[in-house]
């Protein structure tokens, strides 16, 4: 009886998640490179900001902002996510193109920087709820947030069932359900 090889993909194939990380480290070394050419907790402060990546230098910057009772500004939240919508819309204002046109264009940034930031349950929520509204804007359907938050709980739930039993997840459900 003869072997199956245990290499069935060919060498130069990457995963979804290798590709990911490789686009997230180019997009890291590019924010950061010249002009903007920072080094230590600068750096470290601009990719928490920007990326939600942390760096060795984290350890020295997170201190002072957890003793002031503001670390949670670093993270990547679902109000990042709204400020690169935004940003990208009014960018995208001075653009000659239809409105169908600029929203497909936020659309494409969003989806992009939802690629490279680290996915924690608020921006994935967040991120499908914008993507979802978005899309259903340029499709001229009528947006229900209810639908929109349920939505994004069940494609997460699906493709991480543990999810559930988190409390980030929990709690970024309720406070969106709060809100709304």
């Amino acid at each position: 009886m003869r072997a199956i090889p245990a290499r069935v993909l060919p060498e130069a194939f990457e995963s979804p998640a290798a590709i990911v990380n490789r686009l997230r480290g180019q997009v890291k070394d590019r924010l950061l490179a010249p002009p903007m050419a920072m080094d230590g907790p600068v750096r470290s402060l601009a990719m928490a900001l920007l990326l939600g990546l942390h760096d060795h230098e984290w350890k020295n910057v997170a201190p002072s902002f957890r003793r002031i009772g503001v670390a949670h500004l670093l993270a990547i939240s679902g109000l990042h996510v709204g400020l690169v919508a935004g940003m990208i819309a009014a960018l995208l204002t001075v653009i000659p193109v239809g409105p169908r046109t600029r929203w497909g264009m936020v659309l494409a940034g969003m989806a992009m920087y939802l690629l490279m930031v680290q996915w924690r349950p608020p921006v994935i929520r967040a991120g499908l709820m914008s993507l979802g509204a978005g899309m259903a804007m340029l499709g001229g359907l009528r947006i229900r947030g209810m639908g929109l938050l349920s939505l994004a709980a069940i494609i997460i739930v699906v493709i991480q069932p543990g999810q559930v039993a988190r409390a980030g997840f929990q709690l970024s459900f309720v406070v969106v359900l709060g809100l709304m």
